[in-house]
């Protein structure tokens, strides 16, 4: 199949997509267009960038022809997809070799459409001698003139290359064959009904606003026409009830029965003071203290300290017999006190006693 040729383009490119069918895992051939762009090659295994990548293919350039790819693909899917990128296409004699191919195809079926033609045309006119030699009714001249086309229901060779001319002259040189334009269509037989489907779902264009992915739904406008006007404007109190506040152990509120009793025990509490025991200390107690004796001055004896009690000492002891004093003599009675104290009335100091003795 003859090949729709690209002019180069001196700037930009075209993009093509080329189905191909693998055999035994793989595929292998020349890509259709030259000047291609090894970089740009993607092969996927559904039209459009569908299907799964395909990422284990080798590409080289022949050297006798260097404005060509040659691919060699490996994978399981039925059917590659093969996308790149192509500045143009180089002319060669294979190419016009094959345009001269191309029409002498052409001449040869339009040779072929003449040629059963001339022969109905011929059958007509043995036909119509025939009906003339046997003279036949008018009955059936009609009937059989009506299976007859008419000149005007005939195009000629001249008409038939015109109309198909009519067809691709009004088409862009992308879809001037049935082949392209089918291709284009997807291969649909119902393109009009699928296009009419597809453009009865689509969104109305509304003046003054633009469509995008983040348009609301319904349900969404809906929660938002629900918010109150300036609801997104908190404030934050000054002050909170205190029952949004949940206690622990270690922080608790004091209710007004709680301040109330610690009130009354602070004001039923005692305190003392240091100062009203230091008031009564005397003066002369401070003094003397002031003035306490050295540690040499300190005495070492009980014979060198003053008896200013005026108790009793061994010298005082020494007249009454220093121990002869009995139980049964002076506590007749057996009562712990001395039967001579008990005649003595107030206190009985110790002078006192050694005269009653």
């Amino acid at each position: 199949m003859f090949v729709e040729k690209l002019n180069k383009k001196q700037e930009g490119f075209y993009v093509i997509e080329e189905e191909k069918t693998i055999q035994d895992g793989k595929w292998e051939g020349y890509l259709e267009h030259d000047n291609v762009s090894h970089e740009s090659i993607v092969i996927y295994t559904g039209p459009n960038f569908t299907g799964t990548k395909v990422d284990n293919f080798f590409i080289s350039t022949p050297s006798e022809t260097p404005w060509k790819t040659y691919l060699k693909v490996f994978s399981e899917s039925e059917k590659i997809y093969i996308t790149y990128e192509s500045q143009g296409d180089q002319v060669e004699a294979e190419d016009i070799n094959q345009v001269q191919n191309t029409l002498a195809d052409t001449i040869k079926n339009l040779n072929n459409y003449k040629a059963a033609t001339d022969a109905s045309i011929n059958n007509l006119e043995i036909r119509t001698t025939n009906l003339e030699e046997t003279k036949a009714s008018k009955t059936y001249m009609d009937t059989e003139l009506n299976k007859v086309y008419k000149k005007e229901e005939v195009f000629t060779k001249d008409e038939v290359l015109q109309r198909i001319q009519d067809i691709i002259g009004a088409a862009p040189e992308a879809l001037d064959t049935l082949e392209e334009i089918a291709l284009a269509l997807n291969e649909d037989p119902d393109f009009a009904a699928t296009v009419t489907n597809l453009l009865a779902q689509k969104v109305d264009k509304v003046p003054g606003k633009g469509l995008s992915t983040e348009d609301f739904t319904t349900a969404e406008k809906q929660k938002l026409a629900d918010i109150e006007e300036g609801a997104n404007k908190y404030t934050h109190p000054s002050t909170h009830p205190a029952s949004m506040i949940v206690e622990t152990s270690e922080k608790r509120f004091v209710s007004d029965a709680e301040r109330a009793a610690w009130d009354d025990a602070y004001q039923q509490k005692h305190s003392h003071s240091n100062k009203a025991v230091l008031d009564t200390i005397d003066q002369g107690a401070i003094n003397t203290w002031n003035n306490k004796a050295e540690p040499q001055d300190i005495p070492t004896k009980v014979s060198q300290l003053e008896n200013d009690e005026g108790y009793v000492t061994e010298e005082d002891l020494s007249g009454l017999g220093q121990g002869d004093m009995l139980k049964s003599v002076y506590d007749k009675d057996n009562d712990g006190v001395v039967d001579k104290a008990k005649t003595v009335t107030g206190p009985v100091t110790w002078n006192q006693l050694k005269g009653e003795l």
